[in-house]
């Protein structure tokens, strides 16, 4: 009777041994077929390079983490931007490219030009209105101030205004155009793509709603700013801006142009005067002293601050921003 028992026991436990070892073998079958898996995911990545800061954002809130996403310009701002060698190779490698477009980015016209950029192609200013560069010649400047500057401005950016994406009804068309593409690209995640699209089309509508609203009647109908990167912006809301630089901000206004400024802002009562992140601010603090207005940052967007990165600020955030600057200088 004990020789049977011991023998059912060892039955039992070798029974139960040979079924751990094969849930041991099953696991580590598993979980090698779940590191493929990830493995696979990750090399079937698509890249995307981006020209500046805003598209870079705009795109990364659609594909999230589904794509590598770089900015080419890595928060340089696009202003006289040139690439690197290793831009070069990078973007040889890129299975999409997306800047503003035709004669927006200069830098990027010749790569495409000579055919050195990789994968597919995507001009944000497709199907949008654009508006014509404009410089700071209708505030009475001196005749031989900056002809020759403001040539070359021309000659960077073409005959259009760049800062395309600081109008909340363009970045609406923009994230469509960036999400159609993508989706194009990346087939596999096109419900990922949409639903994240959906999400930011949405927050951008009751963004452009509230500028509509906090706008419509504005006790004035001017701003200041250090460069006129706000046409769109403008344009929507019917605002007029006056720049105490051009579209490039790049040099110092003349001791005329000054004084210009000062008795339009006396003439206009502008109680606020517009600074910029990556401009120096001392200009526009002389203009702001000389007419007793504040001194308020609205930005284009071009380079975040140390302040802005560190607090996690997007282009959400900083648009919310700048309507609360723009509410001050024209309504109070």
């Amino acid at each position: 009777m004990k020789k049977k028992s011991t023998i059912l026991i060892l039955i039992l436990v070798l029974g139960i041994l040979l079924t751990a070892c094969k849930k041991n073998e099953n696991t580590t079958t598993m979980t090698n077929e779940q590191v493929k898996e990830e493995v696979n995911e990750t090399q079937a990545k698509k890249t995307i390079y981006v020209s500046n800061y805003p598209y870079y954002d705009l795109t990364k809130a659609i594909v999230g983490d589904r794509v590598d996403l770089v900015n080419i310009t890595k928060n340089q701002g696009f202003h006289n931007w040139e690439p690197s060698a290793k831009d070069l190779a990078d973007l040889q490698e890129a299975d999409m490219f997306i800047y503003s477009g035709p004669g927006l980015e200069k830098w990027a016209d010749d790569l495409i030009e000579k055919d050195l950029i990789g994968g597919s192609i995507l001009s944000l200013s497709d199907g949008l209105d654009l508006l014509k560069s404009t410089h700071s010649h209708d505030h009475n400047h001196e005749e031989d101030h900056d002809h020759e500057e403001d040539h070359d401005h021309d000659y960077d950016h073409g005959e259009f205004d760049p800062h395309i994406w600081l109008s909340l009804k363009n970045a609406q068309v923009i994230i469509k155009n960036i999400k159609d593409q993508v989706t194009e690209l990346d087939p596999a995640n096109a419900d990922f793509y949409e639903a994240n699209y959906k999400d930011l089309s949405q927050k951008l509508k009751d963004l452009d709603d509230k500028y509509e609203e906090t706008l419509k009647d504005k006790k004035r109908d001017e701003i200041l700013v250090s460069h006129e990167a706000y046409g769109y912006l403008c344009r929507d809301y019917n605002i007029k801006q006056v720049g105490i630089e051009g579209i490039n901000p790049q040099g110092e206004p003349s001791l005329q142009q000054i004084d210009n400024i000062i008795k339009l802002c006396k003439d206009k009562d502008i109680k606020v005067i517009f600074y910029e992140e990556s401009i120096s601010p001392k200009v526009a603090d002389l203009i702001a002293n000389e007419v007793g207005a504040s001194l308020e940052l609205l930005s284009p967007i071009e380079v975040l601050s140390k302040d802005q990165m560190d607090a996690g600020k997007g282009y959400l955030e900083i648009m919310t921003e700048n309507l609360k600057g723009l509410d001050k200088a024209l309504n109070e």
